[in-house]
């Protein structure tokens, strides 16, 4: 199993709002997971020790929900924290100041929550549809060993997976997978 290199220390804002985010969502019996460029750079830098600059300060979580009350009360719990604001401007995203500077989280639900045709429609209106990948999502799952950490920063990559191309999703998948298993991929 990988983990991270104490030598490359997470940022602190990376830190703190990860741990805020899971003790909040585990109190309601939640899973989440970190996904997008954060999972990125987590395991290229803290994992794998290959520099990757970040390009942005927002952080995405992602959560297995089974409706979306369960999405409003870890809102709600989180909002009640010290340092939790609400954006104007995006449905998902929560600002969390962290240092004196607002950090955007975006809380990204899946599962249940999705329609048929892999949909997520955003409360109140559900006129706001954005693309779900449940079925990638397991497949990562399905080709890692074990759920660790390498697993969890797994997750993330299934929102940059191609939705039509069910061939060239399976490659990158097999490919990532064996680079867990067998180390870092070289050409």
């Amino acid at each position: 199993m990988r983990s991270l290199k104490p030598e490359r220390p997470v940022p602190a804002f990376i830190a703190d709002i990860a741990a805020e985010v899971g003790e909040a969502a585990a109190r309601l019996g939640l899973d989440c997971l970190i996904v997008g460029a954060t999972a990125r750079d987590l395991l290229l830098d803290h994992v794998h020790g290959l520099p990757a600059p970040r390009a942005t300060r927002d952080i995405d979580m992602a959560f297995a929900l089974a409706g979306w009350p369960d999405y409003e009360r870890l809102r709600a719990a989180l909002l009640a924290c010290p340092g939790w604001h609400a954006s104007a401007a995006q449905t998902q995203r929560l600002l969390r100041v962290h240092g004196g500077s607002p950090v955007p989280v975006d809380l990204i639900p899946f599962g249940a929550i999705e329609s048929g045709d892999r949909t997520i429609a955003w409360p109140p209106g559900h006129d706001a549809a954005t693309l779900a990948r449940p079925d990638t999502r397991a497949a990562i799952t399905a080709l890692l060993d074990d759920a660790s950490l390498c697993t969890k920063l797994a997750l993330g990559l299934a929102r940059a997976l191609p939705d039509d191309d069910s061939d060239h999703a399976s490659r990158l998948l097999a490919a990532f997978a064996a680079g867990f298993r067998h180390g870092p991929m070289t050409e």
